[in-house]
C-alpha cells in the first residue's frame, strides 16, 4: 500500500512540475540572471528613435479603469497624435480624447516615469523589429485596484 502512495505521489508531483514549466518559461527575467528591464527599454528606445519614424499610423487599445477605453487608429505626425478613429465605428475620435491615447514617442516618456520614478510595478514587451511598446502595464500604487494602466499597440505603419 505504501509503495503505491509513493507512486502515485511521485506520478502527480511529476504532472504539476510538467504542466507548470511552461507557464514558468514566459515570466521574462525570473531565471534569467543577466535580465534588465532598464537596459531592455533603453535598447527598445534606441531602436525605435534610429527608425527614424516622422509620421506613422498605429493602432492603440487603452486598458484601464477610466474612461475612453478601447482601440482607436491614430495618425501621428513628429511624436504628436494629430488625427485619430475608432477601431470599431471608424468614427472620428475627439481631440479631447485623443489626448488620452499616447504616440509611441509618449510611451516611451510614460514607461521612462514609472521605471526610474513612480510606480509599484511595469511590465512591458516590446516589437523586435522597431523597438516600440507592443504590451505596457503599469500598476502605479500597490493599494489601490483601479490605478492600472494598460497599453496595446499594434498594427504600426511608418509612412515616412
Amino acid at each position: 500500500m505504501f509503495r503505491l502512495l509513493s507512486a502515485i505521489t511521485r506520478r502527480a508531483s511529476f504532472v504539476t512540475l510538467a504542466l507548470a514549466l511552461p507557464l514558468l518559461a514566459g515570466c521574462d527575467g525570473v531565471f534569467d540572471p543577466d535580465y534588465n528591464e532598464e537596459r531592455d527599454y533603453e535598447r527598445a528606445r534606441d531602436r525605435w528613435y534610429a527608425s527614424r519614424a516622422i509620421e506613422y499610423e498605429v493602432t492603440v487599445d487603452r486598458r484601464c479603469e477610466c474612461l475612453y477605453t478601447g482601440p482607436i487608429r491614430m495618425l501621428v505626425r513628429d511624436g504628436v497624435p494629430v488625427a485619430a478613429v475608432d477601431r470599431y465605428s471608424g468614427a472620428p475620435v475627439p481631440l479631447n480624447v485623443l489626448r488620452y491615447y499616447p504616440s509611441v514617442e509618449e510611451l516611451f516618456d510614460l514607461i521612462d516615469e514609472a521605471l526610474y520614478g513612480r510606480s509599484h510595478d511595469i511590465d512591458v514587451s516590446y516589437d523586435a523589429s522597431y523597438g516600440f511598446p507592443r504590451v505596457t502595464y503599469i500598476d502605479y500604487d500597490q493599494f489601490y485596484t483601479d490605478d492600472d494602466l494598460q497599453f496595446d499597440v499594434r498594427e504600426l505603419r511608418v509612412i515616412r
